[in-house]
């Protein structure tokens, strides 16, 4: 929670105290997963990013099945967004939240990270004398 929100926070979609532009649903415990809780908090949302460590996944397609099962058409993400094994640092949380938001909600991102290069100056063409 703390590595997503602090991604987030460099999107300038969170702020330090916890606040932030996209709506998170937070596991404290994985097993079992309270199907209509799910269902409520996806229910109007295009797409979601399911945020698990480890390899296999077991909690991305859990909650896909319990998706499609209530007939939302709710698009996952998960590990199509971030590594399939290895310890998800600040970087790698960044990357791959920046990632599904390009892919989901490029609206949500700042200039700099939609189109890093519009603000580079811009270069003049060399003349010769």
């Amino acid at each position: 929670y703390n590595t997503a929100l602090r991604a987030l926070e460099q999107l300038g979609l969170a702020d330090v105290f916890g606040e932030t532009r996209i709506p998170l649903y937070v596991l404290n415990v994985t097993y079992p997963l309270i199907d209509a809780e799910l269902v409520r908090f996806c229910a109007g949302k295009k797409a979601g990013l399911v945020i698990e460590e480890g390899s296999p996944d077991f909690i991305e397609p859990a909650i896909g099945q319990i998706l499609r099962k209530a007939d939302l058409n709710t698009r996952l993400h998960g590990k199509d967004c971030l590594p399939m094994a290895g310890e998800y640092t600040g970087a790698v949380l960044l990357d791959g939240v920046t990632g599904f938001l390009k892919a989901a909600a490029p609206e949500l991102l700042p200039g700099r990270v939609r189109a890093p290069n519009a603000d580079a100056p811009k270069s003049t063409p060399a003349t010769s004398e």
